[in-house]
C-alpha cells in the first residue's frame, strides 16, 4: 500500500509540474478525494470495465456527492482515467477552475488502473470530533474556505440555531459567531474552529 501511495503522490507532483510549465496554480492534494479515485480504479479492475460511468450508472459527480455532501460545497469536478497508460487529459490537467486533486491507483495481477479526480469547492466542513453530527446541538467543526474563490470582504456566514422553534439566540452564540466571522475574514485561507452554542 505504501508503494501505491508513493506512486499516487508522484502523479500529483507530475500534474503540478505540468501545470507550472503552463502558468497554472498548483492543485492541493486531498486525501478523501484520492480515496474516491482509488475506489473507482478498484471497481473498474474488479468488474472489468473502463469508463467514467460505472455499470450501475453512477457518474463521477455522483461519486463525489455521495462522499462529500453535505460537508463540502463543490462548484465543479472533472475526472481522468487510465489503464496501462499515462493519465493525461490536457483540458482537465490545466483546468483553471479546479483547486483540489485526488489520485487513486489500483493494481490487480497484471492490471493497473488509475483515476485522477479534480474538484473545486467553496467551503469544506471538517469534523474533528469522532461521532459528531452536522446539525447536532453541541458540536465543534472546522470550516475551511477556498481562498481562491471566497473574497473575505464579501464573506457571509449563516448559523442555524439548534432549536428551529427558538426565537432568540444566546449571547454566547452571538459572540462566537462574530468571532468566527472575524477570524475567517482575517485568516480565510486557514481552518477556523467554531462551536455551536446551546440556546
Amino acid at each position: 500500500m505504501e508503494r501505491i501511495e508513493s506512486i499516487e503522490l508522484d502523479i500529483v507532483g507530475q500534474v503540478n509540474a505540468f501545470r507550472a510549465r503552463h502558468n497554472r496554480a498548483p492543485l492541493i492534494h486531498h486525501r478523501q478525494l484520492s480515496d474516491v479515485a482509488r475506489e473507482h480504479s478498484r471497481d473498474m479492475a474488479d468488474r472489468g470495465y473502463y469508463a467514467h460511468i460505472d455499470p450501475d450508472g453512477v457518474t463521477p459527480d455522483q461519486r463525489i456527492q455521495r462522499t462529500f455532501a453535505p460537508r463540502l460545497v463543490s462548484t465543479g469536478s472533472a475526472e481522468n482515467i487510465a489503464y496501462r497508460q499515462e493519465i493525461g487529459n490536457r483540458a482537465n490537467l490545466l483546468h483553471d477552475q479546479m483547486t483540489l486533486i485526488g489520485v487513486g491507483v489500483y493494481a490487480s495481477g497484471d492490471k493497473v488502473f488509475a483515476t485522477q479526480k479534480f474538484m473545486d469547492y467553496l467551503v469544506e466542513i471538517i469534523d474533528p470530533q469522532a461521532g459528531a453530527q452536522i446539525g447536532s446541538d453541541d458540536a465543534s467543526f472546522i470550516v475551511r474556505v477556498n481562498p481562491r474563490r471566497i473574497i473575505p470582504q464579501r464573506l457571509v456566514v449563516k448559523v442555524n440555531l439548534p432549536d428551529p422553534t427558538a426565537t432568540r439566540c444566546s449571547s454566547a452564540t452571538v459572540a462566537e459567531t462574530r468571532h468566527m466571522i472575524s477570524a475567517l475574514n482575517t485568516r480565510y485561507g486557514k481552518p477556523v474552529m467554531r462551536r455551536t452554542a446551546r440556546v
